[in-house]
């Protein structure tokens, strides 16, 4: 796990670097007189509003999101994806070697990052939306991540490998590196990348089938956010294929920009499906708690008017004597007034009680099956009747996915659940020691 967060830190720090030393390529960045960037419908400066578009979105979700593990894994495949767009202004940093960029920037543009968006990506819809997995399930994404890691680790390394023999077989000729013109990746390795990805949301969509109804419904909303990217793919492929038969494929530039900036918005509208839980859950919890509020006062307050009455009435009857005040109709009605201050005194904490059941149900519920759990352990008799009955009380206080009862067995020295529901644990190992 260690090695794995290092490694993402490590890939989320280049990719940081890599944007950044793009962003002056736009501004001080020339094309060389072999055209390292290519030619382009769309102006150069342009060209980065995706770059800005998908670089903004991600940091917006990485650090905005941070501890929801969907914002971070979708912010993270935003930023890689923004590599892409980095390429083109790093080529033409390299060619004015400005500022002493050259170096960097040529490196830095042979480190594809976005060969690892897929496995970013399944993680992320193995956790889209908040709804429980079946153990099949979790293996499935577990399966496609892992894919999806080692073809991103091969695409990567035969990318950087590529750029390092071009600059070994160029050395010693005197080319500048402004004159070294790395090849873009192949379609083999942008299909391999897109099919990956397309699987990751071909699961999601295969998973929408078995999550609640308000969940399925984020999923198609993140699903149609997601689909401003296939109009200008498909011009894309439609495009590469027409180049490749006969001649490009031209489409007027008003369309042509209006596919463009559909495509820069994805960013902005899939991450509000990913965070807008967290703006519902802030207003139903503000409004939860002005209602509790005002029941709990309400009541609190209910109990107090009878003794506050009494007290004001015999305060504005002070100066008349004892037999006036408490004589006629004033005596039923100072009867009545006790009486019913002291009822609500006597059930004030039963009434506080019933509001908390009705507010806060999964809390009170909770509370009160732990609370008899201690007292029904004394009664039991063997770690197997012991292990039933904890288990059965914790998910029903607390609805965990899984419950396990581990047992230390003497004799193996292994930790054990008496009835056999997951696998054993040795008591020295450092899994042990964290549950302890």
């Amino acid at each position: 796990m260690r090695h794995q967060i290092f490694w993402e830190r490590l890939l989320l720090a280049l990719v940081g670097l890599k944007l950044l030393v793009a962003l002056p390529g736009a501004w001080w960045g020339i094309p060389s007189s072999t055209d390292l960037a290519g030619a382009t419908i769309l102006p150069q400066l342009l060209l980065m509003i995706p770059l800005c578009a998908y670089a903004l979105g991600g940091v917006l979700l990485w650090s905005g999101g941070r501890g929801d593990r969907q914002a971070v894994l979708l912010g993270i495949s935003f930023l890689l994806l923004a590599t892409s767009f980095s390429n083109r202004p790093l080529l033409r940093l390299v060619a004015s070697e400005w500022a002493g960029l050259e170096l960097l920037a040529l490196s830095l543009s042979g480190f594809h990052f976005d060969a690892f968006l897929p496995y970013f990506f399944w993680r992320f819809v193995g956790d889209f939306p908040t709804s429980p997995l079946s153990y099949r399930t979790r293996r499935l994404v577990s399966l496609g991540a892992r894919v999806s890691l080692g073809a991103g680790a091969v695409l990567f390394a035969l990318e950087l490998g590529r750029l390092l023999v071009h600059v070994v077989h160029l050395d010693g000729t005197g080319v500048s590196p402004g004159e070294i013109v790395p090849e873009k990746p192949s379609y083999a390795y942008y299909s391999v990348v897109l099919t990956l990805t397309a699987l990751a949301l071909a699961f999601l969509l295969w998973k929408a089938r078995t999550v609640p109804e308000d969940e399925r419904r984020r999923i198609w909303v993140f699903v149609a956010g997601l689909s401003g990217m296939l109009p200008l793919f498909l011009y894309i492929l439609a495009d590469a294929v027409a180049s490749a038969v006969s001649e490009p494929l031209d489409i007027p530039l008003p369309l042509y920009l209006s596919l463009f900036l559909l495509f820069c918005s994805v960013p902005f509208t899939t991450g509000r499906t990913v965070l807008v839980h967290h703006v519902l859950n802030v207003r139903l919890i503000a409004r939860r708690a002005v209602q509790y509020a005002l029941a709990r006062y309400t009541a609190l307050t209910l109990a107090a008017l009878p003794i506050v009455a009494l007290t004001l009435y015999l305060y504005r009857q002070r100066h008349q004597r004892l037999d006036e005040i408490f004589s006629g109709s004033r005596l039923t009605l100072l009867i009545s007034a006790v009486v019913v201050g002291g009822a609500a005194l006597r059930y004030r904490s039963t009434l506080l009680d019933a509001i908390d059941r009705q507010f806060f149900r999964e809390q009170y519920d909770a509370r009160r099956i732990l609370t008899l759990l201690v007292e029904r352990v004394r009664a039991t008799s063997g770690t197997v009747e012991l292990a039933a009955l904890i288990s059965r009380e914790v998910d029903l206080a607390l609805h965990p996915e899984a419950v396990s009862l581990m047992a230390f067995e003497a004799r193996s020295g292994l930790l054990a659940d008496p009835k056999n529901r997951s696998r054993r644990l040795d008591s020295s190992s450092h899994l042990a020691s964290l549950i302890a």
